[in-house]
């Protein structure tokens, strides 16, 4: 009796043991599970990175809103009937324009997301944004109107501006700068610009659509936005 009253401490002990340990283990990942969620939150974006190096005490930030923008028109080119002119437009914009009126300086930086582009049909919006990737950037170096405009974000001024200006965005992984002809309107509280370049699908690593003996879509491409944005 005294032998079996032994032998089952000892396997409750050896029990409690393992239970102990496995709960250590178990807690222990659990926190480094958190870490590495935490790592990934705050983790900054590509453009939230640069768009620091923007700002300075002489620059007023004006938020992009959901009024803003950003659309493609491709020429789907068929054999049997007239060019159809295809259209995606997505106002999924979130970024920032930075001015600064004592330089006469303005910079974006903005990111678009292609999965919400829009060009009235589900199956091809959904191969465009396959091929797109899976977050278009777009970024600018500071650009110096000089003294062809004299910007004033004070006393109600509407300051109107138009000028061409590189544009450096991101489309399926590969970066190209464009050279975009923009105009706008700035005043103390609100931004408006828009803007247009023509660029070609191949040139983002991007094999442009085709069905035999149906369609082919020319490599041409026109990217356009209407920004909006309020301090």
């Amino acid at each position: 009796m005294k032998k079996i009253i032994i032998i089952i401490i000892a396997v409750v002990a050896l029990i409690l043991l393992a239970f102990q340990a496995g709960l250590f283990s178990f807690t222990n990942q659990t926190d480094q599970a958190e870490e590495v969620q935490n790592d990934t939150n705050n983790t900054p974006s590509e453009t939230a990175s640069i768009s620091e190096s923007f700002q300075n005490e002489n620059t007023e930030t004006y938020q992009i809103v959901d009024q803003s923008t950003v659309s493609y028109t491709a020429q789907k080119e068929f054999f049997s009937k007239p060019t159809e002119a295809v259209v995606g437009t997505t106002n999924d914009v979130d970024g920032q324009i930075y001015i600064n009126d004592q330089e006469n300086k303005i910079s974006v930086a903005a990111e678009i997301n292609p999965q919400t582009l829009n060009s009235g049909s589900g199956g091809r919006d959904n191969y465009v944004s396959d091929l797109f990737g899976s977050n278009i950037s777009v970024i600018t170096e500071e650009i110096d109107l000089g003294s062809d405009f004299n910007l004033d974000l004070e006393n109600g001024s509407e300051n109107q501006i138009s000028f061409s200006a590189p544009i450096s965005i991101t489309i399926n992984g590969v970066t190209n700068s464009e050279i975009f002809e923009i105009s706008g309107t700035v005043t103390e509280g609100r931004a408006t610009f828009s803007g247009s370049t023509q660029t070609t699908i191949s040139s983002y690593g991007i094999t442009t659509p085709s069905a035999a003996g149906i369609y082919t879509v020319n490599d041409n491409i026109e990217i356009s936005f209407d920004l909006v944005a309020e301090r």
